[in-house]
């Protein structure tokens, strides 16, 4: 891949822990983590028609040079990119340690 690809700015999010007071169970946010850049890959058209059923979920993928935070992504992690947030779905290593390509799905939150 050229550098050129890479022309997508995102922001990686991973949870913080939950918060107990000792009366109740809060869920914790989310926490940056950085930023790279990625290559955005646009979902192919069957893709698109199976997730036409879902509500306000844009099937995405993103493409990220290998190091040691991205290596880390998780399916509990967020991206932001654009205005939007996405849910990491999951992630795989392309290549030996070259390249992570994640699939994200937007939310609306």
């Amino acid at each position: 891949m050229d550098a050129g690809e890479f022309d997508r700015t995102i922001e990686l999010f991973s949870p913080t822990a939950a918060v107990d007071d000792g009366y109740t169970s809060t869920r914790g946010g989310f926490a940056s983590q950085g930023t790279r850049k990625a290559k955005y890959v646009p979902a192919m058209r069957r893709e698109i028609f199976e997730a036409a059923g879902r509500e306000a979920q844009i099937p995405v993928v993103f493409e990220v040079r290998s190091d040691s935070l991205t290596r880390t992504i998780g399916q509990t992690w967020r991206i932001g990119c654009g205005g939007l947030v996405f849910d990491v779905q999951g992630s795989q290593e392309v290549g030996r340690r070259k390249y992570i390509r994640i699939e994200a799905l937007a939310n609306d939150s």
